[in-house]
């Protein structure tokens, strides 16, 4: 959530770049959007299985561990059919991204900040851990 506010703020104080911000996330989002749309109800398939399953098969000798050993097992053919069109999927919407030249000016402006931002937060867990304080 927090994220998202942040993200909201930047982009709106970003000014020369919008149009730039804008054509990625539209290329983000026809790239993605395509995958979302096909794996958002994964959960809900799982758990509509889970259910079935358990009324059908389960019976009152049966110990519980066989009903988790059948969602675990459903569990990894799901994410073992999932993952590969996952990757390939950010591996595209990467490409595209890397393709605009706006891209290339968001980077140049955000890179020297993060990287002043990782030597201070560094510079202060080092300080914490010399003050033998939980990092």
């Amino acid at each position: 959530m927090r994220f998202n506010a942040v993200y909201g703020y930047a982009k709106e104080c970003s000014n020369e770049l919008k149009p730039g911000i804008k054509t990625v996330e539209e290329t983000v989002k026809s790239v993605v959007g395509p995958v979302h749309d096909k794996f958002h109800l994964v959960p809900d398939e799982i758990l509509r299985h889970t259910g079935t399953n358990q009324n059908h098969h389960c019976t009152g000798h049966r110990a519980p561990v066989a009903n988790v050993a059948t969602v675990s097992e459903t569990a990894v053919r799901l994410y073992s059919k999932c993952e590969p069109v996952a990757e390939q999927t950010v591996a595209s919407a990467w490409q595209k991204v890397k393709q605009s030249p706006m891209f290339h000016r968001v980077d140049n402006a955000v890179a020297p900040k993060a990287v002043y931002c990782k030597e201070k937060y560094n510079a202060a867990v080092i300080g914490a851990v010399e003050k033998e304080r939980k990092a």
